[in-house]
């Protein structure tokens, strides 16, 4: 595979596909399964998600050191330079978040605006490139891309969010691979609820062995392992960046941390799901 390189406004992602998406007052419509994304969310608490747990997974102040390094500063307006992001809120606790009102499922509900990703406004870019290219140019590569797989669900009425159950497990054992060899983990948060069930789905062997077949591996991603820097939720999800944004943070965790192996994921509207394997330039061949 072909080396991410670091570049003046970061990386450049290959092949994202556009999907057509209509605002209404808060609510995102999947237009493919004419449902509001936030109540299919909020459906899957019928898989034993408790608001708890979701309230204790929600990531709070994002770690803004080692993220400062992938925004350009841009002027705006006023003429004025913006060097950071003003979503992220470092006021936010366990205890603030459990005291908000769900959204919507307004009466057992467990989508509330602190663990539901919000639209914000952003552009990213990376560039992909072989070896040989990133060399003769004198970049440094940031991670090897070694394998991807898309995929997508049975069924999107119940599945929509469950894109990295559906393409995890797959990407992992084409590649010899199981769950415990992979030191970083970067899952798009659209919503906490999505990113349990999800890592609950992986984790059943009797889940994997139904969608994908006998020998392929199950496994339990480690909570500290997974989004570490922060996610959507704490960051915000600009539609036009947030792949960029797990991709680059995934090769500078994969430096910071040692690990050989990250997995970016996510689930994308028609109930398409992608997951992409790094490896360490430093670790690999």
């Amino acid at each position: 595979g072909g080396p991410l390189v670091e570049g003046s406004l970061g990386l450049l992602e290959q092949g994202v596909a556009v999907v057509t998406l209509l605002s209404e007052a808060a609510a995102t419509v999947e237009l493919k399964c004419v449902e509001v994304v936030g109540d299919i969310a909020a459906n899957i608490s019928e898989y034993g998600l408790s608001s708890g747990c979701v309230v204790n997974y929600t990531p709070g102040a994002a770690a803004c050191v080692q993220l400062a390094e992938q925004i350009a500063p841009v002027l705006n307006k006023a003429g004025e330079r913006v060097e950071d992001d003003d979503g992220p809120r470092a006021d936010a606790t366990a205890e603030r978040l459990a005291k908000l009102k769900p959204v919507f499922d307004k009466q057992g509900g467990i989508i509330t605006p602190g663990n539901a990703s919000r639209f914000t406004d952003g552009a990213g870019a990376l560039v992909i490139a072989s070896r040989e290219a990133a060399a003769k140019r004198g970049l440094k590569p940031l991670a090897v891309v070694r394998d991807y797989l898309l995929g997508g669900v049975d069924s999107l009425e119940d599945e929509m969010l469950f894109g990295p159950a559906m393409t995890i497990p797959q990407l992992l054992g084409r590649n010899g691979l199981d769950f415990s060899d992979i030191g970083v983990w970067e899952l798009h948060e659209a919503f906490a609820s999505q990113v349990l069930i999800n890592r609950d789905c992986m984790a059943d062997p009797d889940f994997v062995r139904a969608r994908h077949g006998e020998g392929l591996p199950s496994g339990e991603i480690p909570l500290e392992k997974l989004n570490a820097w922060g996610g959507s939720l704490s960051l915000g999800n600009p539609f036009a960046a947030t792949g960029v944004r797990l991709l680059m943070t995934a090769g500078q965790r994969m430096v910071a941390e040692g690990a050989r192996y990250a997995v970016v994921s996510t689930c994308a509207g028609g109930g398409l799901g992608a997951a992409l394997l790094l490896e360490n330039p430093q670790s690999s061949n």
